[in-house]
C-alpha cells in the first residue's frame, strides 16, 4: 500500500480512482464511491503535495511545459 497524508489522515492512494483541484478545492474520487472527498485548499497546497506522493505533476504544469 502507498500513503499519503492529508490534513491529519492517512489515506491509502491505491484506492484512489482520481484527483483534482478547482476553483479552491481539492477532490479525490476513492473506487466504488459516488461523491469525492473535498478538502479546502485554497493554494494548491494539498493537491500538490498529492501529486507529489504519487510521483506526477501537477497538470498546470503539464500543460505550461
Amino acid at each position: 500500500m502507498k500513503w499519503a497524508e492529508i490534513e491529519g489522515t492517512h489515506i491509502n492512494t491505491n484506492v484512489i480512482q482520481t484527483f483534482y483541484w478547482k476553483d479552491g478545492t481539492l477532490r479525490i474520487w476513492f473506487i466504488g464511491d459516488q461523491l469525492p472527498i473535498e478538502y479546502d485548499d485554497p493554494d494548491q497546497v494539498l493537491y500538490v503535495k498529492l501529486c507529489r506522493s504519487q510521483g506526477i505533476r501537477p497538470a498546470e504544469e503539464e500543460n505550461n511545459g
